[in-house]
């Protein structure tokens, strides 16, 4: 950061510091109730109400959110009417599903338009504010008023209920957890409140076990909070809200070790942003309140008053770590592979990378380049600037300004495109691939292929150490090495592979294209200009592989010279792509970095890297910080002492058998005591179990598993294995284990989704782990036999 803008930095924290709370809530209303007002008079123009098409449930809840604080929070005579919220309830209530036989009974519908419930997310989004409003003004209501809320939070639960949401889509997550406890706590329903109990079990295994999915969002990270926050503030039981408190522990910590200061953003690669440019989102408030960026008065967004009516603040521990530099921050954010992300964290610059794309949606940033500079504007709060990213760009979108319908709601987005992505990174140098698989080429919507590494205009430009002036005319790249220099700082890109769909290797080129938005863009095209796109036009799979290093302090023009020509003259030990396959390995400054990848074109790809990924979940220069935290909880921290006390089993070509109740659990009742079992205990597979195994010889393995499911409504479970290792990372195989149904206990095969023949276990030697989850409750098993002969059967 430069000195001027470190001056201008402080005294703007320091003036905005001043501000107490309420000076802070007092700022909020003065300039969210005109809004509200406005938004009253287009409902309700001469009295009556007229709803547009896009008017949102969610809307109408916000302005009631808004009213009803506003008469907790401010003085009496500076409290608005009330009166509005009768009308803004009255027509939430005719979104809601209102239908005690409806599949969607108690949610609603998310806009006005819509005939029926079509996205369930929007109960969740409801209750976020609604269970303030009865937590906190409910008797400040009009009794027309107050009633109507109690009905649509009555249904609710069941709303609730209904939404079953994986701990993957952590931010709905944990809004209908907390929402089931709290509606469960409300209207006494012991059943919500333990669905909410056992969902958030469930999410804490998987948080421990592989950490946050949708990990550095700073869209989602703000709900995330807010989620806890009013689960903290108003759950009664003590253990859950030590549950809750230990969570956003986890979550600012993991916000603090990525937030870079001298960008104002949470810098690195991020799986879910809407705004490419700059990597921003509603998460920046939160930074603002906990003092680690700089206040801005003008802040009106309604989320607001969820962080100013929070009880949790995070300790000055936990917000020193966003000032440790360097620091290189790993973490895991699932189980699957590649699925973790690197970010070496400078004071002018930041590189980072996910190895793996975040699948789910469409709006991640997997290489990044954060740089310490941001916008002053004298008398407002700074503003970041334009970050550097690379993009699957599908739709001739590179900087995400594009919105389209999406999702069952049809919520507009910008969308990348699909498509397989591999990385590694060793502090100053990254790796990365992208290949465009049959998948990646199915969305209709798809108007041409582009991989791009898009910049922020930089102080100069050179191109095989000759600076370059870019304009709209391409300037032809091919293998040769560019550099973009901002200040002191330097950042080098090398173009290692391409490839057209037609199997030729097309050049990238360097362009200004006159946007309005202070970036330019290093781009390769894949797909010929203005033919459609299908895959049946696909003859070779296209893609492209970069190698990235970021240098700083480079302060005079002979050092950056002889960084540039140490850049030109790095080794590229290997470089071979097939058809579906690719490996690439450099000599970086600290160490070797590689990437490989095998069978693009099948579901279950392997992808093996190095540097490999953490061992922990959350990791700040090699030190696990995430899991100590989670381990704060009880059921946590005995799971983890079960775990550690694991010893895998020993598989060899010589059958193996096991008792279930061998393995570990993440929920003490699941071994339960049974008569008729095989040492008088068995699993009942309600939640994860999980088996380790050495194998000491490579081959086809056949599992056996002795069962019991008492009719068809609770006989199967999933059943998933995969290897143990940091750097190789095969997809998780398995799927649905169907039993049948019966009185006795018996054995059967293993066969997967329905299928008729046993399925082999292919193991390498190593170790390997066996999960079970849950997918009907109740279906129960008691004992295991392995063995590497298909016609061998467990003794009876």
């Amino acid at each position: 950061m430069k000195p001027i803008q470190t001056v201008f930095f402080g005294l703007l924290s320091v003036f905005f510091a001043t501000q107490t709370l309420a000076d802070r809530l007092d700022d909020f209303y003065t300039r969210t109730l005109p809004a509200v007002d406005a938004f009253m008079k287009r409902l309700a123009p001469e009295g009556t109400p007229e709803p547009w098409d896009n008017l949102g449930v969610r809307s109408l809840i916000d302005h009631a959110y808004i009213l009803a604080l506003a008469n907790v929070d401010l003085p009496e005579e500076r409290q608005p009417s009330l009166e509005p919220v009768v009308l803004l309830f009255a027509l939430a209530e005719e979104m809601q599903d209102k239908d005690p036989e409806s599949r969607t009974f108690g949610n609603f519908r998310w806009y006005w338009r819509t005939p029926e419930v079509t996205d369930r997310n929007a109960v969740e989004f409801v209750a976020s504010h609604a269970l303030p409003i009865w937590f906190e003004a409910r008797d400040k209501l009009p009794p027309e008023a107050r009633a109507a809320l109690a009905r649509m939070l009555h249904r609710s639960v069941d709303g609730c209920i209904k939404h079953r949401v994986r701990s993957d889509y952590t931010n709905i997550a944990l809004y209908n957890i907390v929402h089931l406890i709290l509606l469960g706590q409300i209207f006494d329903r012991p059943d919500a409140v333990r669905e909410g109990e056992n969902r958030l079990q469930a999410l804490l295994l998987a948080v421990w076990d592989h950490g946050i999915f949708e990990y550095n969002s700073p869209t989602y990270y703000a709900v995330n909070v807010d989620a806890l926050q009013l689960g903290l503030r108003y759950v009664r039981s003590e253990s859950t809200k030590k549950t809750f408190r230990c969570l956003l522990d986890w979550l600012w910590t993991d916000m603090a070790l990525n937030w870079y200061k001298p960008g104002l953003r949470q810098s690195g690669a991020q799986s879910r942003t809407y705004n490419y440019l700059h990597g921003v989102a509603d998460s920046t408030r939160l930074f603002d309140l906990a003092g680690l960026a700089p206040r801005d008065p003008a802040a009106r967004n309604v989320t607001w008053l969820n962080s100013l009516h929070g009880l949790y603040q995070p300790t000055k521990e936990i917000l020193a770590l966003s000032d440790r530099y360097p620091r290189l921050v790993t973490q895991r954010w699932g189980a699957g592979p590649g699925q973790w992300r690197t970010s070496w964290i400078q004071e002018d610059i930041v590189l980072g990378i996910a190895a793996a794309p975040y699948r789910y949606a469409r709006q991640n940033m997997v290489l990044t380049v954060d740089l310490a500079d941001f916008d002053e504007r004298p008398g407002k709060p700074p503003k970041p600037l334009p970050r550097c990213y690379f993009i699957a760009d599908g739709r001739e979108d590179p900087y995400g300004v594009k919105r389209y319908p999406t999702s069952t709601a049809g919520h507009q987005k910008a969308l990348h495109m699909e498509a397989f992505w591999i990385a590694a990174q060793r502090n100053g140098d990254a790796l990365g691939a992208v290949m465009y698989t049959p998948e990646s080429f199915v969305d209709p919507m798809l108007t041409g292929v582009r991989s791009h590494f898009v910049f922020r205009k930089t102080d100069a430009i050179f191109l095989d150490g000759i600076s370059i002036e870019l304009g709209k005319e391409p300037i032809a790249v091919e293998n040769k090495p560019v550099v973009l220099r901002y200040g002191n700082r330097a950042v080098g890109i090398r173009i290692l592979w391409t490839r057209h769909r037609n199997g030729q290797s097309p050049s990238a080129y360097l362009v200004d294209d006159g946007n309005e938005y202070g970036v330019n863009r290093l781009t390769v095209d894949h797909w010929p200009q203005g033919e459609p796109v299908s895959p049946d036009g696909v003859t070779t799979l296209p893609g492209a592989a970069f190698f990235i290093r970021v240098a700083q302090k480079i302060d005079s023009k002979h050092d950056f010279q002889a960084w540039c020509d140490t850049f030109a003259a790095v080794k590229i030990e290997e470089s071979v792509v097939g058809d579906d396959s690719l490996d690439f390995r450099i000599a970086g400054s600290d160490g070797p970095v590689e990437i490989h990848a095998r069978d693009l074109r099948l579901p279950r790809y392997t992808v093996e890297t190095l540097p490999g990924g953490p061992n922990g979940t959350l990791e700040c220069d090699g030190n696990e910080l995430g899991r100590p935290l989670l381990q704060e909880i009880p059921l946590v921290d005995r799971y983890a002492r079960k775990l550690a006390a694991l010893k895998p089993i020993a598989v060899s070509a010589e059958p193996v058998s096991w008792e279930a109740e061998d393995g570990v659990g993440f929920y003490r009742e699941l071994v339960e005591p049974d008569d008729a079992a095989s040492g008088g205990f068995c699993v009942r597979v309600n939640g994860d179990f999980s088996w380790d195994f050495d194998v000491k010889q490579a081959g086809r393995y056949y599992l056996w598993a002795r069962v019991h499911a008492e009719d068809p409504q609770h006989d199967s479970f999933f059943a998933y294995w995969n290897e143990k290792s940091p750097s190789k990372n095969p997809v998780p195989q398995g799927g649905a284990w169907h039993l049948g149904s019966g009185k006795d206990w018996r054995w059967i095969p293993l066969t997967l989704d329905n299928g008729k023949k046993p399925a082999p276990l292919e193991w390498t030697s190593g170790i390997w782990r066996l999960t079970l989850q849950p997918r009907e409750q109740d279906a129960r098993v008691d004992r295991f036999f392995l063995t590497t002969d298909p016609d061998e059967k467990p003794q009876q």
